[in-house]
């Protein structure tokens, strides 16, 4: 291959390519993961295709490219073996069914192929940010997040001009270490919002003691209602009655059938007993949400079939629930606690942080009682 003159006096300084594999993950389990740090600084970053922005902080290179659904399936089934996320395969063909052509799924990979991380881009929300462990606090997952966001304003897309319609103000939630890394990215400004917990319920026994009150479960839905609790909560519409196709949303109204509450209650991917995953959970008052986190959750209660000799593990109280809520909302503990009942509960040590690339995304802390969780 012939080198452009150029870059000659730079690939005279990088490493033979056998040098290069040998810092890769090795193939024979119990072997050293050794990589060294980057020296090269004036290398040809974000030259050419596919190597684009290839060269990371740890001194290997990797490939930035379209990804599909045989990428994304891979990126979840890693997500789920080596971190226990909590993506969902069918979350990339939800985000097109919504978005349409306005979906951006990028992956990483080494000079091997193998696939390391991706981000996933539906509209406006970036859904999906994941970098495998191996190939962590290398740069990867910001080079990922930098690429989507040039692409997202159209920077750098063929017959898109600068300033045009493609030009996109992003939100996402990250987690805090990797939101301080692009608050120092200068190409755009990184707005601050919430800063979000996780909280993992874990065999809840309590959902009798949550209050039901005189809330009730609405099928006829006005979505115009649901629409108006959606403000500063970082979700469309579309969104919304797209889940409710799929049977994911429960809507809880008062006597007059009036739109109290919604929350969605989904299943992660990842092993025999599926992980349940409820959020967003939107509602006006503490009452609300406590109905509908109960008229959700009661269909996955079975007592007449969980015996001590025989226990239904896919039962509500055998089962693990996944929350991810505001920092600042005092109201949910106290919900979470009653749920749990005789379970337990454990509050993540990793906070997260959403940010957008134009103004402030706060959720509205007294509404809010639950997130979206896609990892």
């Amino acid at each position: 291959m012939t080198v452009p003159q150029e870059y000659a006096e730079v690939v005279a300084k990088l490493p033979d390519l056998q040098q290069v594999l040998q810092q890769q993950r090795p193939w024979m389990a119990g072997q050293p993961f050794q990589m060294k740090d980057g020296s090269i600084t004036d290398a040809p970053k974000g030259k050419g295709n596919p190597w684009k922005g290839a060269y990371s902080n740890h001194g290997f290179w990797f490939k930035l490219e379209e990804g599909d659904q045989k990428m994304f399936d891979k990126l979840v089934a890693r997500s789920y073996e080596e971190d226990k996320f909590l993506m969902r395969y069918e979350l990339l063909e939800e985000l097109k069914a919504v978005h349409g052509s306005d979906v951006d799924f990028i992956v990483a990979a080494n000079q091997r192929g193998d696939l390391i991380g991706g981000v996933l881009r539906g509209g406006n929300t970036v859904a999906v940010h994941y970098v495998r462990e191996d190939y962590r606090h290398s740069g990867i997952g910001f080079i990922l997040i930098k690429e989507l966001v040039t692409r997202a304003r159209g920077y750098g897309i063929p017959d898109c001009p600068e300033q045009s319609s493609a030009n996109k103000e992003l939100t996402t939630t990250l987690v805090s270490p990797l939101y301080r890394s692009i608050e120092r990215y200068d190409s755009f400004q990184a707005v601050k919002g919430s800063t979000l917990v996780h909280v993992t319920v874990f065999s809840p026994s309590g959902l009798d003691k949550i209050a039901q009150s005189s809330y009730r479960t609405l099928t006829d839905i006005d979505w115009t209602a649901v629409e108006k609790l959606l403000v500063q909560s970082n979700l469309s519409i579309e969104t919304v009655k797209n889940w409710a196709k799929d049977g994911q949303i429960t809507v809880v109204g008062d006597e007059k059938g009036d739109v109290k509450s919604f929350v969605r209650v989904v299943e992660a991917a990842g092993g025999y007993v599926k992980r349940i995953v409820v959020g967003p959970l939107v509602a006006d008052s503490v009452a609300a949400a406590e109905a509908v986190l109960h008229a959700a959750l009661l269909p996955m209660l079975n007592l007449t079939t969980d015996y001590v000799w025989n226990p239904d593990v896919h039962s509500l109280q055998r089962r693990t629930l996944h929350f991810r809520v505001p920092k600042d909302n005092n109201d949910v503990m106290g919900i979470l606690r009653k749920l749990a009942g005789e379970g337990s509960i454990e509050v993540g040590r990793v906070e997260y942080q959403t940010f957008s690339t134009d103004k402030s995304i706060k959720f509205d802390a007294e509404k809010t009682f639950a997130t979206e969780i896609n990892y």
